[in-house]
């Protein structure tokens, strides 16, 4: 569960969730797919495959608690926190691929 929230953290949660999608899309961006896994059980792992990331990407269309509380007292949308993250993952994958130096997605 959700430290905050109490909602319930499985993978179909981390899938779906903003800042988790932050998270995968910047690891992704630098070390490729092939050191990404979700845990499936206690002690098992799994690869993630190209279905997870195609649908990561999409990280503004995640799901945040701010907006699900309806952004109480007229508080600004985390949303807004995280273009200036994602501006400077933009740039850094810009600056490797212009050096011919982007990790191959499955190596």
């Amino acid at each position: 569960r959700h430290s905050q929230t109490v909602v319930l953290c499985d993978a179909a949660t981390c899938r779906s969730r903003t800042w988790c999608r932050t998270e995968q899309v910047a690891h992704f961006c630098r070390e490729g797919i092939a050191s990404m896994y979700k845990t499936t059980g206690t002690e098992h792992f799994e690869q993630l495959d190209d279905a997870w990331m195609e649908e990561a990407i999409y990280v503004f269309r995640g799901e945040m608690t701010c907006c699900r509380l309806q952004h109480p007292g007229g508080a600004d949308c985390d949303r807004l926190s995280l273009v200036p993250t994602l501006m400077g993952l933009y740039f850094d994958l810009y600056k490797t691929a212009a050096a011919g130096t982007v990790p191959d997605a499955r190596a």
